[in-house]
């Protein structure tokens, strides 16, 4: 045995000899030629529609989930909180018959004791230059349709971030406290805050006044939609609770932080994140009242994150679903070709051997192969004797 013959066994690239007629390695007919061209105009229509979701991001691909944190805070600088007081009417309470006080409460432990901290908030008149210079246009719509200029505002331009879930004594956590008191001439002391009014309306006419009253309070909370480039849209939400001096209304109100992940990048992983928030409920408490304050109302994180992550295809993404899609059609075409073909009469498709023999010069071997063409020409006369037979 030669080297060159120990050699070959090694060849694993070797050309396997085919057959061509005229120059053509499959038989052409019309009718392969018409589903041919149904064929790629098939593929063509899916490769646009593909490329046009991409475009206009019609293939999102989503996730949702919630995620209890202890260390959260929710960012409430620079968002509008409008209050005020109603009657049964609907008709604004003259604030000569009440004080607003916000504080923002601030408690930890340390050493097995738990220490407070109070920080009074501004509580201002309300202003669309001051308060709401930088909302939308549509905000500041809604904001007009409501008594704005009757109202108070707290609004802060920073150490508003709302962090730790309210009676977790194992982790810090402050909350936004709003105290609404009877006004009283004079001054009235709550903890280490004084308030001093002197323009209060007589005792008739504010015992009269509060003793049925509804409180609104209204802000600036955030919607999700996914469709959106910026996926957190900014509305104008709050809520009416029915109140009187004579009892002492405590409300629990929690704020549950969104984070949205969007990655929007069409070639390589590129996340934007946006954060905002949404109101989750508030839940009211009833007492006796034992004090010139009769109604307060706390504004806190609730400590769970709602997390959002949005994706679109990439590039990448869109060659490999072409590349299946191909696939796809080429096998549902060849099935339809084969059940075609059936049909079809054999002067399209199937020259008879006596043919195919005569009209070898057609056919050209891609290796000089003498033994081929001899076996072939042996299959050929077997096979013309059984049809003259038949």
């Amino acid at each position: 045995m030669s080297i060159y013959s120990i050699l070959k066994k090694f060849d694993i690239f070797g050309i396997k000899p085919t057959l061509f007629i005229n120059g053509e390695k499959n038989f052409k007919n019309p009718i392969t030629i018409f589903i041919s061209i149904l064929f790629f105009l098939s593929v063509i229509c899916f490769l646009v529609g593909y490329i046009l979701d991409l475009l206009s991001r019609k293939n999102m691909i989503l996730e949702t989930s919630n995620y209890f944190n202890t260390t959260s805070s929710v960012d409430i600088n620079r968002h509008p909180f409008l209050i005020y007081f109603t009657n049964d009417r609907g008709e604004i309470v003259s604030n000569r018959t009440f004080t607003f006080q916000a504080r923002l409460s601030y408690l930890y432990s340390e050493n097995e004791k738990i220490y407070k901290i109070e920080t009074e908030i501004p509580v201002e008149q309300c202003s669309l230059e001051k308060h709401f210079k930088n909302q939308p246009e549509r905000i500041l719509d809604l904001v007009k349709k409501t008594p704005y200029k009757q109202s108070h505002c707290i609004y802060q331009d920073k150490n508003l971030n709302l962090l730790g879930h309210y009676g977790n004594i194992f982790y810090p956590y402050n909350y936004l406290k709003l105290s609404v008191y009877k006004c009283v001439n004079g001054s009235i002391t709550d903890g280490n805050f004084t308030i001093t009014r002197n323009d209060c309306a007589p005792e008739e006419e504010i015992e009269s006044t509060l003793k049925d009253i509804f409180f609104a309070w209204k802000m600036i909370n955030y919607d999700v939609h996914h469709k959106e480039t910026d996926p957190l849209i900014t509305y104008w939400r709050g809520h009416t609770f029915p109140v009187s001096s004579t009892i002492d209304t405590d409300i629990f109100s929690h704020l549950n932080k969104i984070i949205y992940h969007s990655d929007d990048d069409y070639f390589v992983k590129s996340e934007n994140t946006y954060e905002g928030f949404q109101f989750e409920d508030s839940v009211p408490y009833f007492s006796l009242r034992n004090s010139s304050r009769f109604f307060i109302f706390r504004l806190m994180n609730s400590e769970k994150d709602l997390i959002y992550r949005r994706t679109y295809w990439k590039i990448w993404d869109l060659f490999a679903v072409i590349g299946g899609s191909y696939k796809m059609l080429f096998i549902i075409f060849s099935i339809l070709t084969y059940f075609l073909n059936l049909y079809i009469k054999r002067k399209y498709y199937e020259y008879s051997t006596g043919e195919f023999y005569n009209n070898k010069k057609n056919w050209i071997l891609n290796e000089d192969d003498h033994d081929i063409e001899r076996n072939f020409k042996s299959t050929l006369d077997v096979k013309n004797i059984f049809d003259k037979l038949n």
